[in-house]
């Protein structure tokens, strides 16, 4: 869709030759981009974050202390130098972002966050199971 959307700009501006036209069709593409995401998504997005560190347990801490959201931990190995890492995975909506990253910051600097937008969460805090029939 975003490539037609971008075709049909494209081929406004070489025909119309205005920009008042190119800016108006480029305002309705991100319009029409941002309501097709809001019908598909929903207004409750998440993020997965994926948080690779020295510090596991003391971030998780804090992130269990100053968030309402669970932490999982695993085990990893940095494959560069062959050193063991903490990897978190947490799920936050998007208004808890800035806080997890503060929170991870203060606590070990040198920690590596991954932030995913997803698709679907389910479970305690997001969107309930629905029974299957």
């Amino acid at each position: 869709m975003g490539i037609c959307d971008a075709i049909i700009v494209a081929t406004g501006a070489i025909v119309l030759k205005t920009a008042d036209n190119i800016l108006y069709a480029l305002i309705v593409v991100f319009v029409s981009a941002k309501l097709s995401e809001l019908i598909l998504v929903g207004f409750e997005k998440s993020k997965l974050c994926i948080i690779i560190c020295n510090k596991g347990k003391e971030v998780a801490q804090a992130l269990i202390e100053k968030s309402p959201r669970g932490v999982t931990m695993l085990n990893g190995e940095g494959m560069y130098r062959h050193e063991n890492r903490d990897v978190l995975l947490t799920c936050v909506k998007n208004r808890q972002l800035t806080q997890l990253r503060q929170i991870v910051h203060s606590v070990d600097e040198s920690a590596f966050v991954i932030i995913n937008d997803s698709v679907e969460v389910r479970g305690k805090g997001f969107t309930a199971w629905e029974k299957e029939l």
